[in-house]
């Protein structure tokens, strides 16, 4: 049992992602953050700042953390930077890469581990249980639930109850009350 295939368009997309992120993967000059090399055009506290927005995805804490002062008047502005949100657009595709790339790790580990059958029953089990999740088959059945809308005593048609039925009062017993508490 192996991996649905992937639409054509879909797997030419991603590769172009990949292709973009691996551009970005450069050998650390041992200046800066780290990756900050990897960012062209930016000064070091831009690199700072989009380090840090994409951290917690907040303009101020990130212009605060890269050491700008009047942090919320820099992030308004560099937030409207091209290259700054170049950056930005550039280093999240990275980070999704990465992240796909280590979740496609996980489920190609689960079908090995499934389909090993040296491994235990139980572990084989779990794995397809894992792999069932994964992939949304253990999702809960969504139900609608309508809600009838109640309607005003005016519009109700009574022209067929006497009056009498709606004053008189049912006895106890009629409603199963027995008079013990």
């Amino acid at each position: 049992m192996s991996p649905a295939p992937v639409d054509d368009d879909k797997e030419q997309e991603g590769r172009e992602v990949l292709d973009a992120a691996v551009e970005l993967e450069e050998e650390p000059t041992g200046k800066g953050i780290g990756w900050s090399s990897q960012i062209q055009g930016l000064n070091h506290r831009q690199a700072l700042f989009v380090a840090g927005y994409l951290d917690h995805g907040n303009g101020t804490k990130a212009a605060t953390d890269a050491g700008y002062s009047h942090a919320d008047v820099h992030a308004s502005r560099l937030l409207r930077n091209e290259k700054v949100r170049s950056a930005i657009t550039r280093q999240r595709n990275a980070l999704m890469v990465k992240t796909q790339k280590k979740g496609d790790v996980v489920i190609e580990r689960l079908w090995r581990e499934a389909e090993n059958m040296e491994n235990s029953e139980a572990v084989r089990v779990r794995a397809l249980e894992l792999l069932g999740k994964v992939h949304g088959i253990y999702e809960a059945e969504r139900k609608e639930i309508s809600v009838f809308g109640g309607s005003f005593l005016a519009d109700l048609d009574l022209s067929d109850v006497e009056e009498v039925d709606l004053l008189q009062e049912s006895s106890v017993e009629s409603i199963g009350y027995d008079g013990d508490v």
